[in-house]
């Protein structure tokens, strides 16, 4: 289990890098992503044909906001480099918001606003209240 929001953030990113090729990694991310509007089974079969397209090149962390042992929420900012099947080459940049689950594990809640930051945790709750602790 993860510590910090970073480790999580880390390990997710290894799993959609490995996921075509590792079911674990795929079930790694349904665990660590809750979503209460889609099935498992429609989550799994969309994450499964974005690993087959998309091919995750390198990680850079640029920012950790919060997000620490002892934290409850915090903020990972990062730069993915990704290339499709076309030889298309890209990045995402993204904010992303964890937050800690019934048993304490970190979770991943949602991609923020660049610049949201932490504005988008203090007091929330992920999903209409379903229980994490935030």
């Amino acid at each position: 289990m993860a510590a910090t929001a970073e480790q999580l953030m880390r390990s997710r990113y290894s799993a959609f890098a490995l996921g075509a090729s590792d079911p674990e990694a795929i079930e790694h991310l349904l665990r660590t992503h809750p979503e209460i509007n889609e099935t498992a089974a429609a989550r799994r079969k969309a994450l499964k044909e974005s690993c087959r397209n998309i091919q995750w090149l390198s990680l850079k962390v640029l920012d950790c906001q919060d997000g620490g042992v002892l934290d409850r929420c915090g903020t990972v900012t990062f730069d993915a480099r990704w290339r499709d099947r076309e030889r298309r080459e890209g990045v995402l940049r993204e904010c992303s918001r964890f937050g800690r689950g019934e048993s304490g594990e970190w979770l991943y809640l949602e991609a923020l606003s660049l610049g949201d930051g932490l504005a988008g945790c203090a007091g929330k709750r992920f999903a209409g209240g379903l229980g994490y602790n935030l």
